[in-house]
């Protein structure tokens, strides 16, 4: 798979499961986790990105609606 089209999977992906974070407060990791092994090579780096992913999500909205 090209990267441009790894990079474009990813990403639709983590929006698909930011939506699904935003409203029902939680989800994002066990959606992007069902697809995230099959486009990454290994199972740690899935996680890994998978996580970070969560934290930036998770930093925006705390910095967004911190008032």
């Amino acid at each position: 798979m090209a990267e441009a089209e790894q990079l474009l999977l990813i990403l639709i992906i983590s929006a698909a499961g930011g939506f699904i974070q935003r409203v029902t407060g939680f989800g994002f990791g066990i959606f992007v986790m069902i697809f995230f092994p099959y486009i990454i090579e290994t199972h740690t780096s899935a996680v890994a990105i998978s996580t970070l992913i969560s934290c930036t999500i998770s930093s925006y909205n705390s910095i967004r609606y911190r008032k």
